[in-house]
């Protein structure tokens, strides 16, 4: 019960105390933001003064992405559902898959991987734009053929296209964290949407399959599955940021050291802004630290699978395009907090991913919050067509009252006449019954006087006329 009033199990509101927006969703995100400030400031710091000669270098960054990101997100979320959902488009993947190749050709290298276009005021990690593209497609890909979904293997073959595409572009970008991502996101749906195990389990095979390929080609994958298996034997090569970042964990305990006490982001831990900025606020924070970012991120997980199960079970309002959305978004938050978190504890192979809503980055920050914008258009929507629908029923109510209301007037009024009809009906069958008992009392008088008058006829004539007169005054008076 609790579950449900607090992760919004149930589409049941009190709009005289909730607004149409999801209220304990953006109370989340901005938490969450606002804790990715402080973290991004506290693990920056160092290298910033070192590299940049200010200290607050990263910080200004990531607030005018924020900026960016929100007034993007301000604009997507007063458009509608049924125009935002249009960016799922072909044309539109398309176009971010040649804009992932363009990167590949005219990218910027860093750290030996070319994942950026340098835009000037942002370095644009293209698939990043390409993650969010995807998630729309694939959800109105689902939208248009769910009752086809189960169908034979022709609905699977543009999967296991567009998906050996993806893991061509991520093996070229050195970004297989991406493919990994996306393909989560689509097997997820698919499996929710009611495809076959059987094509289903084809394609998480193939997969596989190309991920195995991918790490025997390149000899440093090889080297970083050996460094997960024990990170201590190259705590000097492949090991060193595992390492490090275990060391980080461990120092902060449950309390942590303090913010900016931190010994390891003094250039002895590298990207502790980015990929293990949670071994730095573990550090500075302890165990309460960084388990208050993973119960607020579990929160925004939550929050989104349940406004997609809405979405999915809705008897009044299902839509499958917007269960897409909200469930593929959760995934891709979902996997980026594990391989994050997973990365820095060694709990997964070593990848570089930023932690949700936390790690600095513009491309990351600005396409998360444009993909969370959606759902909480999605969430208004639902909100707002709910609303909609008790005041039609509130209408409907006031009318069907309003004609009973009017049937029964007209049922008094047709009863009126009946009425009046019976008592006049009475009031008739009284004064017929008083005149014979009048008429029988008059007769027994007039026999009483013949009887007395029998021996003078003059004197009974005299009396049958005085009676006639007295008849005639009791029918005058009735």
């Amino acid at each position: 019960m609790i579950l449900k009033k607090i992760f919004g199990l149930e589409e049941k509101y009190d709009f005289s105390k909730e607004p149409l927006y999801d209220r304990f969703l953006v109370l989340i995100i901005f938490m969450l933001l606002a804790i990715g400030l402080i973290v991004v400031y506290t693990s920056s710091i160092s290298v910033a003064s070192l590299k940049y000669q200010d200290s607050l270098y990263f910080v200004k960054r990531q607030i005018a992405y924020l900026v960016m990101g929100g007034f993007s997100g301000f604009i997507l979320v007063n458009l509608p559902f049924k125009f935002i959902s249009k960016i799922g488009d072909l044309k539109f993947l398309l176009l971010a898959l040649l804009l992932c190749i363009g990167t590949i050709l005219l990218g910027t290298e860093i750290n030996g991987a070319k994942r950026w276009l340098n835009l000037g005021l942002i370095n644009l990690q293209s698939a990043e734009l390409f993650k969010f593209i995807w998630i729309m497609f694939i959800a109105g890909y689902i939208d248009r053929h769910k009752d086809s979904l189960r169908s034979p293997w022709e609905q699977v073959k543009p999967f296991i296209i567009l998906l050996m595409a993806l893991a061509v572009i991520g093996y070229l970008q050195k970004d297989l964290g991406t493919a990994l991502i996306l393909c989560a996101v689509t097997f997820m749906l698919l499996f929710l949407a009611g495809m076959k195990y059987l094509h289903l389990s084809f394609m998480v095979l193939t997969m596989c399959a190309l991920a195995g390929i991918a790490v025997l080609i390149h000899p440093y994958r090889i080297l970083r599955l050996l460094a997960f298996t024990n990170p201590w034997e190259h705590q000097f090569d492949y090991g060193y940021q595992t390492t490090m970042s275990l060391m980080s964990f461990g120092r902060g305990e449950i309390y942590g050291e303090g913010l900016g006490n931190s010994i390891f982001k003094l250039a002895y831990l590298p990207d502790s802004h980015t990929d293990f900025v949670s071994a730095i606020w573990a550090e500075e924070t302890g165990l309460i630290g960084i388990g208050i970012i993973l119960l607020l991120e579990f929160c925004l997980v939550a929050r989104l699978f349940a406004l997609g199960i809405m979405c999915l079970r809705s008897e009044t309002n299902r839509n499958l395009k917007q269960f897409g959305v909200c469930v593929g978004v959760g995934v891709w938050f979902l996997m980026q907090v594990f391989i994050n978190i997973g990365t820095a504890t060694s709990l997964t192979p070593a990848k570089g991913l930023t932690l949700p809503l936390i790690s600095y980055g513009g491309s990351s920050l600005i396409m998360m919050i444009l993909a969370l914008t959606v759902v909480i258009r999605i969430s208004y929507e639902r909100r707002y067509g709910v609303l909609k629908t008790l005041e039609a029923n509130k209408i409907v109510d006031n009318l069907y009252s309003r004609n009973k209301r009017n049937q029964n007037s007209e049922e008094r009024l047709n009863e009126q006449p009946k009425a009046i009809k019976k008592r006049v009906r009475n009031k008739t069958q009284d004064i017929s019954d008083d005149n014979v008992t009048v008429e029988k009392k008059v007769k027994k008088t007039i026999s009483r006087k013949k009887v007395k008058a029998n021996g003078n006829e003059d004197q009974a004539k005299l009396d049958d006329h005085t009676l006639s007169d007295e008849i005639s005054d009791i029918h005058l008076e009735k």
